[in-house]
């Protein structure tokens, strides 16, 4: 009878250390994969934020108050918009190419 207790005891504790083993491993890996979620969720929500930044910017120019101004009835409004548009079409170029490099960053 010994021999059974001994028997049933061994397999007992060999059975709750693989237990502990495969849930520390199922533990570890749901850590990492949550992680891996989270960063990739602020990463998007990083570049959401500076294209909004970047938009918002855009809308605030010269070229817009030009146009305002012209819808207006302003008599200057299209020598301003002339003036204002190379600028204007710099920083559109720059958000499309800093746009372009964050869509390919994710």
């Amino acid at each position: 009878m010994t021999d059974s207790a001994l028997w049933i005891s061994s397999l007992t504790a060999g059975t709750a250390v693989l237990a502990s083993w495969v849930t520390s491993r199922g533990t570890a890996r749901a850590a990492q994969i949550q992680a891996a979620a989270t960063e990739r969720t602020q990463r998007t929500l990083r570049v959401s934020e500076a294209r909004r930044s970047a938009c918002v910017s855009l809308a605030t120019r010269p070229p817009y108050r030009a146009l305002e101004a012209s819808i207006m009835g302003e008599p200057n409004a299209a020598a301003l918009f002339d003036r204002c548009y190379a600028p204007f079409w710099g920083s559109v170029l720059t958000l499309v190419s800093t746009a372009r490099a964050a869509a390919h960053d994710l």
